[in-house]
């Protein structure tokens, strides 16, 4: 074994895991004598390492202050993390194996969540190094011994983080920017099943069938599409549209095409559908069954419902069409690109440029007297959401890191937030005044909505954060990887008043 052996820990299996002085972490069959793997080569002398109490995990705390955990199944790294950069005393998970600590050189403890790597909180006090920290049987509480004398118990909960799903896969960006998240989301990730989410209950309502790319062309695969009242979830699979029962997720109808389906929305009041497919055929279809059928000049981006009953849709040959509940095409208009989501308040759309199409501005369409009103011209490259704000204002997030207020009425930008040198994906206005969007880094940054000073930044995922929606005093954010948190913060208006003496500020995880 190259090099000292700085630490080890025996699981309940006859394991054993090694950290050495030249950075080796290893796993051992103790009855057999022998290594079964090797889950690091080399790197910062390992002074700490443990095992999850059933033996699935193994951790290890270097003197760089990096902590590492793998599975030991398969030897694959499952997370990492080094927040301190403080030589790591001690290292241990949490009783469910949800959260690891570290105890550090600094006189701090690390708790970070076990599966993302990502912080939770970070407890101090003492003025000397910590000799040991470990977790309490029930998992909130964390006791720590110092150099300097001292023993003190913390609350190892995180300060902001109220609840958090499970990452799913590496590719759950399927929609970014389609629709605004709201209170019941699903939760596309590419070949795994749809997840349908009711985020004020933190609870899981259904695992549906996956939504089907679709073949051939430059067409997104159709987002799942949830009702506001979470009782109705649409997917699309190949050449139907499939219609679900929520929660529980019985199939209730399968709509055909005679082509690949690539828009499916609901009915913002009722349980009317509208499917779009690449052959240009549109169908609604009501709740009992019976089903009107349209024709667009091509394949279709994205569809909407309107209150009225009428229909708007946009296709692959650039145009807008609008049909009537009862009388038929009323409009029909030529846009600058390919649109591949359609946000409407009262009788005005916002159209946002598809990501298969050159990036260009999002356009402010008239519903009533069908036009295009304006332009929302500010955004250097993509923009990735949009959504409608009270007071007729719309917030829009782009590639350039800043995210845009404009008036409603005329299209006249009246804000930007400036914030990463990479993409928001999407951003939100909170009552008490806070713009808030999600980076590609996985924070979340907070702006005031008043003035537009930059205030601070929350690290949320290890993955970018690509959804972001209100339920009452929390903030619910969704990431590429396709887990789910909702977090509580401080009163904005206190915030603000702390940040005005030094802009911008960062949220302490402590």
């Amino acid at each position: 074994m190259p090099g000292a052996v700085r630490s080890l820990a025996f699981d309940a299996h006859g394991r054993l895991v090694t950290g050495t002085a030249t950075g080796e972490v290893a796993l051992w069959d103790v009855r057999g004598a022998s290594r079964l793997r090797q889950l690091r080569p080399f790197g910062e002398p390992v002074d700490a390492v443990t095992f999850s109490r059933d033996g699935a995990l193994v951790a290890a705390g270097s003197g760089d202050g990096a902590m590492q955990a793998w599975r030991t199944d398969s030897g694959a790294l499952q997370s990492q993390l080094n927040p301190r950069h403080s030589k790591i005393i001690g290292i241990e998970f949490d009783p469910g194996a949800a959260r690891l600590l570290a105890a550090n050189a600094d006189g701090t403890v690390v708790v970070a969540d076990a599966a993302q790597g990502l912080p939770l909180a970070v407890l101090d006090g003492p003025s000397n190094l910590l000799l040991t920290a470990h977790f309490a049987p029930d998992g909130i509480r964390v006791v720590g011994a110092s150099w300097d004398g001292t023993a003190r118990v913390w609350d190892a909960t995180s300060p902001y983080r109220r609840w958090s799903s499970a990452p799913i896969g590496g590719v759950c960006n399927i929609g970014m920017g389609v629709a605004p998240d709201r209170r019941f989301v699903g939760v596309a990730c590419k070949g795994l099943p749809t997840r349908v989410w009711d985020t004020a209950q933190d609870s899981l309502l259904a695992e549906l069938p996956s939504v089907t790319p679709v073949p051939g062309g430059d067409f997104l695969p159709a987002l799942p599409a949830v009702s506001e009242d979470g009782d109705r979830a649409a997917i699309a699979r190949g050449d139907v549209a499939e219609i679900y029962e929520l929660p529980g997720g019985r199939l209730l109808r399968a709509i055909r095409h005679a082509a690949p389906v690539s828009a499916v929305a609901l009915a913002s009041a009722g349980r009317d559908v509208v499917s779009g497919a690449v052959d240009g055929s549109v169908l609604v279809t009501h709740d009992d069954g019976t089903q009107r059928a349209l024709q667009a000049s091509a394949g279709i981006d994205a569809a909407e419902l309107l209150p009225d009953g009428s229909v708007v849709v946009t296709d692959a040959k650039r145009r807008l069409r609008i049909y009537d509940s009862a009388s038929g095409l009323r409009a029909d208009l030529e846009l600058p690109a390919r649109i591949m989501s359609l946000q409407r308040h009262a009788a005005r759309l916002v159209a946002l440029p598809s990501y298969a199409d050159e990036a260009g501005p999002s356009l402010l369409i008239d519903l009533d007297r069908p036009r295009v009103v304006a332009r929302l011209e500010g955004h250097v490259g993509r923009v990735y959401s949009v959504r409608w704000l009270a007071g007729e204002r719309i917030l829009t997030a782009g590639a350039d890191g800043t995210a845009s207020l404009w008036d409603g009425a005329t299209g006249r930008l009246l804000r930007t937030f400036r914030g990463t040198p990479r993409y928001l994906a999407d951003a939100t206005l909170t009552p008490d005044g806070l713009v808030v969007a999600g980076d590609a880094d996985g924070l979340l940054w907070f702006w005031d909505a008043e003035t537009g000073d930059k205030l601070w930044t929350l690290p949320a995922h290890k993955s970018a954060v690509i959804g972001i929606h209100l339920e009452g005093a929390d903030i619910v954010t969704r990431c590429f990887t396709g887990e789910i948190s909702r977090w509580r913060l401080p009163a904005a208006h206190a915030t603000i008043d702390a940040c005005s003496h030094h802009v911008p500020c960062a949220i302490v995880l402590q």
